[in-house]
């Protein structure tokens, strides 16, 4: 039997996501909402519908703020490439979700970083 009082806060949580994404989307220039980005990324870590929410908005964003800055794509990788160790299933699935969107911005940049990753961290799972 699930708590009413969670319940509540998965409601909250699940709206407040949407108003982040709502304003992200309606927004021309995606820089100036980082702070809707970053909220989305703080409801990743409030209840588990949340969470497995904003594992499908952050991939989205991430190319948002990664197209001007490919300098930074190979630091975003590796980090990445850290997380693939995560026994939970909707953070794996999130992080591939971000490196798949990285890979269509630069293939040959991820790749590399992602088989740098690979000889480092032998217990990283693809």
């Amino acid at each position: 039997m699930s708590d009413p009082l969670s319940a509540a806060d998965d409601s909250k949580h699940i709206e407040e996501l949407y108003k982040y994404v709502e304003r992200l989307n309606e927004a021309t220039d995606k820089s100036q909402n980082l702070k809707d980005y970053q909220g989305i990324i703080d409801m990743a870590k409030s209840s588990i519908k949340a969470k497995q929410l904003a594992a499908q908005f952050i991939p989205r964003g991430l190319p948002l703020f990664c197209k001007d800055t490919p300098e930074h794509i190979a630091k975003i990788v590796d980090i990445l490439g850290q997380l693939l160790v995560s026994e939970e299933f909707v953070e794996r699935d999130a992080v591939h979700k971000a490196l798949m969107s990285l890979l269509t911005q630069d293939v040959k940049g991820t790749l590399h970083v992602i088989f740098e990753c690979m000889l480092c961290h032998a217990e990283v799972r693809i």
